[in-house]
């Protein structure tokens, strides 16, 4: 046979072997496949997701790191509420839901906090 063509062919089946090996790993990946009943909570929980890094994506740095830190934390901490009042309203679990509402105690406080080191010390923000 043709040197050429085996090589052709040699290539064409590592590409169909990579190709099934992929397929397969991302068919047993768990966090790739969709629930059998979609919950409602998990949607919830990926827009809270979603609306955060678009808020700290569109943020424009201005080089302070204090400010900028301060400002890219608040959507953090606003998606950690509004996943765990997410938890509230479709968990289940006792000890998840009081989990979640100390996350929304303790981040609602530093949310607080930091907008008043926003309004303190650079003004307007």
């Amino acid at each position: 046979m043709n040197r050429l063509l085996v090589a052709a062919l040699a290539f064409a089946l590592g590409l169909g072997v990579a190709g099934t090996l992929f397929t397969q790993m991302v068919q047993a990946e768990p966090t790739m496949r969709m629930p059998a009943r979609p919950n409602p909570g998990d949607a919830r929980m990926r827009a809270a997701m979603n609306e955060m890094q678009a808020q700290m994506q569109s943020m424009k740095m201005t080089g302070d790191q204090d400010r900028d830190f301060l400002l890219m934390m608040i959507p953090h901490h606003q998606s950690a509420v509004d996943m765990a009042n997410a938890e509230l309203k479709y968990g289940k679990r006792a000890e998840v839901k009081a989990l979640a509402r100390g996350i929304i105690g303790s981040q609602q406080k530093e949310i607080g906090e930091m907008r008043r080191w926003l309004r303190t010390w650079f003004k307007g923000a």
